[in-house]
């Protein structure tokens, strides 16, 4: 009795899987029959464009024959619009490679020239630079100088005026001599001290006009 239970049991199963595993095959055969409508619709493009790339390597083959070919008299007279067609594309093509060589040529002088240009302006700028360093050591120097100097003439006009106010105190007895030598010294210090400077003003000016040309 359990064996007859278990086959029946065998057969429901059997017939439950049975219509899956159909329609499983079923479905990939058709897309194996798709795969292969399509591998050979691939191999159909790849057969017309090898086609293609053969004729092309026969076209060119032909078409540099006939530009290098040496054409005799007898060839011109018996082939007349085949010559005068592979010299208008002699012709052209030599127009082309003028206009190429031209072109190649102006961009290599351009390329030359933009490249000695700023060269140049690279010197020139260093040039000024080495020039700018040297005037302004010079202005620097020239107005260290100039201060030292200035400032001796001052220490010597000083060390002369003390002695006029020295004098003028001896002139305590005799105040309108006092007075009128007193105003001579104010004048004198103060025309000297401002001669002084401005000699320190106009050098000033004068080496500011020199530095602005540079």
């Amino acid at each position: 009795m359990n064996d007859h239970f278990q086959d029946h049991q065998e057969q429901i199963t059997r017939s439950d899987i049975d219509p899956f595993n159909a329609q499983h095959q079923a479905t990939k055969r058709q897309l194996d029959l798709k795969n292969q409508q399509l591998n050979q619709a691939v191999q159909q493009e790849d057969q017309v464009l090898e086609n293609l790339t053969e004729n092309n390597k026969e076209i060119d083959q032909f078409y540099q024959e006939e530009l290098t070919k040496n054409w005799t008299v007898f060839n011109k007279l018996g082939n007349r619009s085949m010559y005068e067609q592979v010299q208008s594309v002699k012709a052209d093509l030599f127009k082309e490679s003028a206009k190429y060589r031209v072109a190649f040529y102006k961009q290599t002088l351009d390329t030359r020239l933009s490249a000695l240009s700023e060269k140049c302006e690279a010197g020139i700028k260093m040039i000024k630079a080495h020039h700018r360093q040297q005037v302004a050591s010079f202005v620097i120097g020239k107005m260290e100088q100039l201060k030292l100097e200035i400032c001796s003439r001052q220490f010597v006009f000083l060390e002369m005026m003390k002695g006029k106010y020295e004098y003028a105190e001896s002139l305590e007895k005799y105040p309108s001599m006092r007075d009128r030598f007193m105003q001579a010294v104010f004048r004198e210090e103060e025309k000297y001290l401002l001669f002084l400077d401005n000699i320190v003003e106009k050098f000033e000016n004068i080496m500011d006009e020199e530095i602005t040309k540079y």
